[in-house]
């Protein structure tokens, strides 16, 4: 028998979606995978679970229900388990990842495989080369610097060429990587290549820095 009023109609009870209206039953009902239905849901994807949980039940009425995402995936907002997704590379992902950026490798390191579950997992940053946040692969020392191992930029500015030499290729993983300065010529710090002294001025000694004003009566 049907209700008489407003009053006497029953709110959809935890877990199931009652859509449309004139309804006289709810079981015909199920939430939606990646979602939750409160008590009196009118929809099955009113309420998504949260970022960094999913679920395959279709039963689900609060979102403490859902299931954290395992580690070496991410799940965003409302997913079911096909919607998880692979950590990319250059990142980790513990359990409960919320997205494919949350945990980058930290400047040192790299991740080169997608997966990985924890910052114990990258990799540090090999001799040569040089590794930011979220790196997936080392970058090539510049010329003119060194870069030992765990290095976070291509142009680390405590590790240049020393004055009074030169590195001119790439990828150097030692300051005793460099070439002296000659004579009539000069290298200030981070040099790539000698410079010639200018007009006016000498160098008659090897690993110059600087070069030396012509005294009074030469040139």
């Amino acid at each position: 028998m049907g209700a008489t009023d407003l009053k006497a109609a029953l709110k959809c009870p935890p877990g199931y979606p009652c859509a449309g209206t004139g309804n006289h039953d709810y079981k015909g009902f199920t939430c939606s995978k990646g979602h939750y239905c409160p008590p009196g849901s009118i929809s099955s994807t009113d309420s998504k679970c949260p970022a960094g949980t999913y679920t395959e039940r279709e039963d689900l009425w609060s979102a403490d229900q859902c299931t954290v995402c395992p580690s070496g995936k991410y799940c965003l907002e409302g997913s079911a388990f096909a919607d998880l997704v692979i950590c990319p590379v250059g990142h980790y992902c513990p359990p409960g990842t919320k997205s494919s950026t949350q945990y980058p490798c930290p400047t040192g390191t790299f991740g080169l495989s997608p997966g990985l579950i924890a910052e114990t997992a990258c990799s540090n940053c090999t001799a040569g080369g040089s590794c930011g946040s979220g790196s997936s692969s080392s970058t090539t020392c510049s010329a003119g610097f060194y870069c030992p191992a765990g290095t976070t930029t291509s142009t680390p500015v405590n590790h240049k060429a020393p004055a009074g030499s030169y590195i001119a290729n790439t990828g150097a993983t030692s300051q005793y990587e460099n070439t002296a300065c000659g004579l009539g010529n000069f290298c200030p710090e981070g040099s790539t290549a000698p410079t010639d002294c200018p007009a006016g001025t000498y160098s008659d000694q090897i690993r110059a820095a600087s070069c030396t004003a012509c005294p009074a009566g030469y040139y």
